[in-house]
């Protein structure tokens, strides 16, 4: 019984999820942190990386954030960085793992990378706590719910209906 367009329903639970994820990192900042969802990007095969969601954020905010980061002196992101693009068995960085090679290039030319790992850095993970709302019975179903031809679904109940109700009347007269 398929009534569900599946493209449509993940755009709109990526959308959704860019949302969630500006509230609770507005709230955790004490600013606004406002996000522009971008698109959502679905590997072929799921072997070595998974569905990545982007969204954009403004210079401005961009600067914003690393002035937060420097008030610990980037401790936070060195940390970060080393987790994040320090080479080992199977993966190989394309990144330096370096603070100081980072801090040297100019920040208007960070890469979506960089700059999430600027915002992991300064955030903190927040994924349980927008996973909790994202996942909270209302959420993800109101994003869901947008992508099904609800009018199909009725027509589709009706016939199973009717098909098990003419297999319950062969059943009893047997």
């Amino acid at each position: 019984m398929d009534v569900t367009t599946y493209d449509i329903a993940h755009q709109a639970i990526a959308k959704k999820h860019v949302e969630v994820f500006e509230g609770v990192a507005s709230k955790e900042l004490g600013f606004k942190l406002p996000l522009v969802f971008e698109e959502m990007c679905s590997p072929k095969f799921y072997n070595f990386t998974t569905d990545r969601v982007f969204a954009s954020i403004t210079y401005g905010q961009v600067l914003r954030l690393f002035a937060l980061s420097k008030k610990d002196k980037h401790a936070r992101l060195e940390e970060m960085i080393k987790t994040r693009f320090t080479s080992y068995d199977g993966f190989i960085s394309s990144y330096s793992n370096r603070l100081d090679k980072w801090l040297a290039k100019p920040l208007a030319d960070w890469d979506h990378n960089e700059v999430g790992t600027l915002l992991r850095a300064v955030l903190g993970d927040v994924r349980e706590e927008v996973e909790s709302i994202m996942y909270d019975g209302e959420t993800f179903y109101t994003a869901w719910s947008d992508s099904v031809d609800w009018a199909k679904f009725e027509e589709k109940v009706t016939e199973l209906r009717e098909e098990k109700g003419k297999s319950d009347e062969t059943d009893t007269r047997a």
